[in-house]
């Protein structure tokens, strides 16, 4: 989404789309891709790579640094969550009104990097990661053994949901 916020930024600077609001659009998304990638270099990747590595199992008490700062990068989920109904009915009522955006949502649609989604679909993927962030810790924990790492899982779990 990060891409696409770009090219509606520079058709608008082009004199195309100039009353769409970008960040009415797509919201954050762009903190949220950097904040979804420092998760990912922080915690899974070390842990993907030590086993490859190693050749045993997934250390989950790697994983925790990647949620170490929870605290600091569900700002901009909550901001997201917020704005995210209103975004969504900005789209489809710009879209009706204004045919050259419903063209530039057409457009948007075509990409590959949509997975034969529509816009609207797509800017609702991270609401669904959110929910997969507690799932994907509670059955890590129901396979971890060690209980240093089952204790670091369990305060992950609980930072997750708000109860530090």
């Amino acid at each position: 989404m990060d891409d696409l916020t770009n090219v509606l930024i520079e058709l608008q600077r082009q004199g195309f789309l100039e009353k769409i609001i970008p960040s009415k659009v797509f919201l954050n998304y762009g903190d949220l891709l950097r904040n979804n990638l420092e998760f990912w270099e922080r915690g899974l990747l070390p842990m993907i790579v030590e086993s490859r590595e190693n050749g045993g199992p997934l250390s989950p008490s790697l994983m925790y640094n990647g949620f170490a700062r929870i605290t600091e990068w569900s700002k901009y989920y909550i901001k997201f969550n917020v704005g995210h109904a209103d975004s969504l009915n900005y789209v489809r009522k710009t879209q009706k009104d204004d045919e050259k955006f419903g063209e530039f949502v057409q457009w948007c649609e075509s990409l590959n990097m949509m997975n034969r989604q529509t816009l609207i679909d797509n800017l609702s993927i991270p609401m669904q990661r959110l929910t997969r962030y507690p799932l994907m810790l509670k059955n890590v924990l129901k396979a971890t053994t060690d209980n240093n790492e089952k204790n670091n899982i369990q305060v992950s779990i609980s930072n997750k949901q708000g109860r530090d």
